[in-house]
């Protein structure tokens, strides 16, 4: 859908509400559209941020590793959690902006650290600053980053100094005055109006209960927890067999270590980002789902890894071969899904090759209906020529339209039908009233995707 908005808008409608209620930094925008202009908008034009920020990402967390976790093995364990992640590998080859999000992290993490390291110098300090503003308009989600380096620099400046007001203390409140005014220029020209109804509807289970009244929301921060674990962290089940406590457990071991090794600093740095999250989400700013928290992922690795390493040491008091087995148990799901995932890449829906069979087969006289959620990819892959189509309402939850609209196309003459982008269920219910509404003369199916003909 993003990639339509590449195709069929211009650089200044950029700045404007995007079509098929998509959004994203401005700057990402502007960059992939003058990117994937050269290349005739072609998908491999169009992935080439992704694919270039996964690589950079994973080349700038190694030293991000390093600086934080000090310990090779803490440090190996982190970087391989990164470098198989299945979410990591999925979105550096889908083009979307939340591998950028991940690698604006890493590098404000890094600048935050270096700031922390040269005292808040006035060179780090303007550095940071600089980078800051093009990280909010570059990702929106670096404004939790930010918000996370600028309050723990804050704290620690005023644990190590036991004053308020200090020549630290007065830079980072100017650093942070300037992100605030740039936050605000960026919501206001380029955030605000996106159709915010269509968000919330979408992404309402995301939203944290600020004060819990029901079972329901009593049970929405454990089961988020679970859910963070496996996505976007990549700790998927195998076989049936789920790491969650073998996750929760390096996490908090990881706390506990940075906190027993008065590391504040790095300790803040890793949590501050997710209070303002968890804050944001409570006021319904800002869902806790899935791939729009991708961002987090270096900030849980890194803590995952302190602790496996933690319980590692301890573990080899037993017996090294006891310590290497929980190394082995942490690290086994993300290096054995990234490995699936290069041997057998995930494919979601596949409207390419009914797009091409489409393209081949249809005759004069015949008309194709396209579902509504198919239409971005059915007018990307027929931009380069017409192809006219009848386009398919808004049907969420609406069944019976979408039934009613083939039922009225079915009778005048041989009839296409494309489906992609709709729920199995909500497929199965209308391949089954299509029966009673004349022969079905032609099925095609890819991964997600299906094709018929009438």
């Amino acid at each position: 859908m993003l990639a339509l908005n590449m195709v069929q808008l211009n650089y200044h409608e950029l700045f404007k509400p995007l079509i098929w209620y998509q959004a994203g930094p401005i700057l990402f925008l502007i960059a992939a559209k003058f990117i994937s202009s050269f290349f005739e908008y072609s998908e491999y034009g169009l992935r080439l941020i992704p694919f270039l920020s996964g690589i950079l990402s994973l080349i700038l967390f190694r030293k991000l590793a390093l600086v934080v976790l000090q310990k090779p093995i803490a440090a190996i364990s982190a970087i391989s959690m990164f470098a198989f992640s299945f979410y990591a590998i999925y979105f550096s080859v889908e083009f979307k902006q939340y591998s950028s999000d991940v690698l604006f992290t890493i590098i404000l993490l890094l600048i935050a650290f270096n700031t922390h390291k040269n005292n808040v110098s006035k060179r780090s300090t303007v550095i940071f600053g600089i980078i800051g503003v093009i990280a909010i308009f570059s990702s929106h989600t670096s404004i939790f980053i930010l918000a996370g380096a600028g309050s723990a620099l804050l704290i620690d400046n005023f644990l190590r100094k036991k004053k308020y007001i200090n020549s630290e203390s007065i830079k980072l409140f100017m650093l942070s005055f300037v992100w605030i005014i740039v936050f605000g220029i960026n919501y206001i020209f380029t955030v605000r109006g996106t159709n915010h109804d269509v968000f919330y509807s979408y992404w309402a289970a995301g939203f944290a209960p600020i004060f819990p009244t029901t079972f329901a929301d009593l049970v929405w921060y454990p089961k988020s927890a679970v859910n963070i674990v496996t996505d976007p962290l990549g700790f998927l089940n195998i076989r049936g067999f789920t790491f969650a406590a073998v996750v929760f457990l390096a996490g908090l071991s990881g706390l506990a270590s940075f906190a027993l090794k008065k590391s504040y600093f790095i300790l803040l740095m890793l949590c501050l980002p997710l209070f303002f999250l968890l804050v944001a989400s409570s006021l319904e700013l800002y869902p806790i789902k899935g791939r729009l928290i991708f961002f987090t992922v270096p900030l849980f690795y890194l803590l995952i890894a302190e602790g496996g390493y933690q319980i590692y040491n301890n573990l080899n008091k037993i017996h090294i071969v006891v310590g290497a087995a929980f190394i082995v148990m942490l690290l086994c799901s993300p290096v054995y899904s990234g490995i699936k995932l290069l041997v057998k890449p995930h494919l979601r829906q596949e409207t390419k090759p009914l797009v091409e069979y489409l393209k081949n087969e249809i005759r004069g006289g015949e008309k194709v209906y396209v579902y509504y959620g198919s239409v971005p990819a059915f007018e990307y892959y027929t931009r380069n020529f017409k192809l006219p189509y009848i386009q398919g309402k808004y049907a969420r939850n609406k069944l019976d339209l979408c039934v009613a609209e083939i039922h009225e196309n079915v009778g005048n003459g041989s009839l296409w039908i494309l489906f992609s982008n709709i729920p199995d269920n909500d497929l199965e219910l209308i391949t089954q009233q299509l029966g009673k509404f004349g022969k079905i003369e032609k099925i095609k199916k890819t991964i997600g995707a299906s094709l018929y003909k009438f």
